[in-house]
């Protein structure tokens, strides 16, 4: 990190832009010739082909479903991102509850960046910003790991998130979600790539294998009627080592289901099974940092 550091002070910010623009170009070259190789080898899926895929892959309608999104992975996906909303709605079912992450960066700022609920925008891809300013969505009141939800649970899973000091522990929505036993769908994203991986961290603190944390910080929080609080959280450390791919070899079936959606890996998460699994994991020392 200190080259790094120094390395940008040496360069001039001109030479940086360049630099920046030419691995942007070189992203998106690979982007577009991976989702060309993969087009001719799986053909193609619309939203209404990926509704009944899911639902023969043991998706409830009616529950509450959990959904992250990689738009820019979903390769042979040939939609819109409003068109995968809507079908992901219709999957939940007219009953259902669907429930996407609504994350920001305003906790990784010293001192915490004000966050407002009512306009901040997430950083979760453009799938969960679509959801997030869609009619009847509200939205946890959080600097770091907010949740948007619509549906009957809705307003029962986001309140007081506020009041948690550790955003995915005790009296979390991500604690709450997993006594609903909720099932949560991560498409174009490999096994192990879940949020739920961090209750583990919050749920228990004193019991993770590493420091994972640190604070707290005090953060200046505007809710739903524009009015204003303060709050104090515990943000992740950053810079640790992440093993996104040993979580995801040490789940079991029980947990995860890996789906191959015309070549876009997916998976399917029963949260019960998850929590259970990585708390055994965790009294082993198989985390998701290092």
């Amino acid at each position: 990190m200190q080259l790094q550091s120094k390395l940008r002070r040496a360069v001039p910010p001109s030479i940086l832009r360049w630099m920046r623009q030419q691995i942007q170009a070189m992203e998106a070259r690979k982007r577009a010739q991976r989702r060309k190789d993969c087009i001719a080898r799986f053909g193609t899926f619309a939203a209404a082909d990926l509704v009944k895929i899911l639902c023969a892959a043991g998706i409830r309608r009616n529950g509450v479903l959990f959904v992250q999104c990689s738009f820019n992975d979903l390769y042979t996906y040939r939609g819109t991102p409003f068109e995968l909303l809507c079908a992901l709605r219709e999957l939940a079912g007219p009953d259902g509850t669907l429930v996407m992450p609504a994350y920001s960066a305003n906790m990784q700022h010293t001192p915490c960046k004000p966050f407002d609920v009512r306009f901040e925008p997430t950083t979760s891809g453009i799938l969960a910003e679509l959801f997030r300013r869609d009619d009847g969505v509200i939205r946890s009141l959080h600097p770091r790991h907010s949740l948007c939800a619509s549906g009957p649970y809705a307003k029962e899973l986001l309140a007081k998130h506020e009041d948690c000091i550790y955003a995915d522990g005790p009296g979390s929505p991500f604690d709450r979600l997993r006594h609903l036993e909720a099932q949560s769908l991560c498409l174009g994203m490999a096994p192990g790539f879940t949020s739920f991986i961090h209750w583990v961290e919050d749920i228990e603190p004193d019991k993770y294998p590493i420091r994972a944390h640190e604070g707290p910080f005090e953060c200046l929080l505007t809710n739903e009627d524009g009015q204003q609080l303060t709050r104090s959280f515990y943000r992740r450390i950053s810079g640790q080592r992440k093993r996104e791919k040993r979580m995801g070899r040490s789940l079991s079936k029980s947990a995860m289901r890996v789906l191959s959606v015309h070549g876009v890996t997916s998976c399917v998460y029963a949260w019960p099974a998850l929590a259970d699994e990585l708390i055994a994991l965790r009294n082993r020392g198989i985390v998701y940092y290092d």
